[in-house]
């Protein structure tokens, strides 16, 4: 099942890794808020997809190259775990590490 372009593991996950593990330094140990945040995110990359309009706006305005958001189901799963992982370590050195 293709939703997209990018179906492998790219830059754009490191980018994904860094945004959240900053997340979870700033905003530790909320792991429901991360995980309903993260699933909403790749919901909205989605419907970026699938809306007609909204994909034709986003494809000439968006300054992300689409490859990065146009992408199969498997990437999209690939991005909420390396969400979640990044929230984990974000979290982790927040609590343990940075205390404040």
């Amino acid at each position: 099942m293709n939703f997209g372009k990018s179906d492998n593991i790219d830059m754009n996950h490191l980018n994904h890794l860094t945004i959240w593990i900053i997340f979870g330094l700033i905003i530790p140990n909320k792991y429901l808020v991360a995980i309903i945040l993260s699933l909403l995110w790749e919901v909205f990359e989605l419907s970026l997809v699938r809306i007609g309009p909204l994909y034709e706006f986003t494809k000439n305005y968006w300054p992300i190259d689409e490859k990065f958001w146009n992408e199969t189901f498997p990437n999209k799963l690939i991005d909420f775990f390396i969400n979640l992982f990044g929230y984990f370590v974000g979290s982790l050195i927040r609590t343990y590490y940075i205390k404040c």
